[in-house]
């Protein structure tokens, strides 16, 4: 049996294991996919616009194409005339140009002549005869035009290496005329639950038995994060059965155990590892709350990771620890602080957190939305959810996780803290030596 590492690592020094253990070319792997089968994924290279977008100035509104100069001073008392030139088709470029005095009927997103700058509003106009309208507002020019490259113009970045892909983004390529994008390929996990009283979640219970819930929430996170899981099953606290399962699923990218890492008998899980190869265990006991009794090892240059049994604290440190090493292993850098709270919920904390000062700390909470005389408005509150890290109702509840940093011994009622969600790509993990603002 081995001994309990004395000094538990922090967060900053786990960036520097991370960082030395984990090859960039992990799961650098890429293919390419059509924009149906492109949502979630990753990309893998930064995309730039190949032209301008949109492709040329339109109309924001149904209306007249015209030239701002020509309705200065127009008001419903003293409206201004203008001639009708010509009816601008959908889809079809302007054949005409227009001389001063002159509009040309148009619809959203009709293409401008070249030398109309605005569009009048239908709703501000009167046809008056035949080929003449009256205008009674006055409009500057670039008003009711979407201009060429407004959404973005030719050689600007589009989207960057290492963005989840999501509606508005494969709109975004559509509409560029990109219709194949380099994406990494998904990472394979084999996902092992060991302990003597698991049980699957179809058998009866017995006394003393509990059913499997790791497995199957591991699998479901790690599919947010763009993994394909294989759930290879609970294996028995023995060391050769251990082996052996640890063994059968080094042809996957990554082998996450649940269970096994604590004191005493769980140790196993680290002689296991050991003896399988080097460079061996890297890692046992983070200075994390939930998440003391993590296991880190390298086999085959495959990263073991050996979280905690207790749900809440699986699931957070899987937060912590995957998504990091799948940035490293794509040769991505890690996020900074404000890219993981860019998502976050901003909320004042509806009652206090006591927290131990020597761990970081990731607190559940729950989320409502309520008048606050003293802001005088509507706010977020955030709850914390007082509960056990083998309670795995204590995320179903949450919203999130609040993070306390290090060195901290909690937070007071009506503080201002972020929420992070644990679905979040990014993970918990950030450079810390972008985070001055603890």
């Amino acid at each position: 049996m081995v001994e309990e590492f004395l000094e538990l690592t922090n967060t900053e020094e786990l960036i520097t294991i991370l960082e030395k253990y984990i090859s960039p070319k992990l799961f650098a792997d890429q293919e390419k996919v059509i924009l149906e089968e492109a949502k979630d994924r990753i990309l893998a290279e930064t995309l730039k616009a190949g032209e301008d977008l949109p492709p040329f100035s339109r109309s924001a509104v149904d209306g007249y194409a015209a030239r701002a100069e020509d309705t200065f001073g127009a008001n419903p008392n003293m409206p201004v005339y203008l001639q009708v030139k010509k009816e601008i088709k959908m889809g079809k470029s302007p054949d005409f140009s227009l001389s001063p005095g002159q509009v040309a009927a148009i619809p959203t997103g009709g293409m401008l002549p070249e030398e109309a700058d605005c569009c009048i509003m239908i709703e501000d106009t009167e046809e008056i005869r035949e080929g003449q309208i009256e205008v009674m507002a006055a409009l500057a020019p670039g008003e009711n035009v979407i201009k060429k490259g407004d959404d973005i113009k030719a050689e600007e970045i589009l989207l960057p290496a290492g963005k989840k892909l999501a509606a508005a983004g494969i709109g975004a390529l559509a509409g560029l005329g990109i219709a194949r994008v380099p994406v990494f390929s998904q990472p394979e996990v084999a996902i092992i639950s060991t302990g003597n009283e698991l049980i699957p979640p179809q058998e009866e219970r017995k006394l003393g038995q509990i059913r499997d819930i790791n497995s199957y929430a591991l699998a479901a996170l790690l599919a947010e994060w763009g993994f394909k899981s294989q759930i290879y099953g609970i294996v028995k606290d023995e060391k050769e059965t251990l082996k052996k399962a640890i063994e059968e699923s080094l042809d996957k990218d990554l082998v996450v155990l649940s269970g096994g890492s604590s004191v005493g008998v769980k140790d196993l899980t680290i002689d296991t590892i050991n003896e399988l190869g080097e460079p061996g265990v890297i890692l046992h006991g983070l200075a994390v709350k939930p998440g003391k009794p993590t296991v880190l090892g390298i086999l085959c240059q495959k990263p073991i990771i050996g979280l905690p049994g207790n749900p809440s604290s699986a699931l957070v440190v899987a937060s912590l620890l995957i998504p990091a090493i799948l940035h490293l292993g794509r040769g991505l850098a890690l996020p900074e602080k404000d890219e993981i709270y860019q998502e976050a919920i901003t909320a004042n904390l509806a009652a206090p957190i006591f927290s131990d000062s020597g761990r970081e700390e990731f607190f559940p909470v729950s989320l409502s939305r309520s008048y606050s005389q003293e802001e005088k408005k509507k706010i977020n509150f955030a709850s914390p959810i007082a509960g056990k890290s083998n309670l795995i109702t204590t995320l179903v509840n949450s919203a999130g996780v609040v993070r306390i940093p290090r060195g901290h011994e909690g937070l007071s009622a009506g503080s201002r803290v972020e929420v992070i969600k644990l679905t979040d790509n990014k993970g918990l993990l950030f450079r810390k030596e972008r985070d001055n603002n603890d």
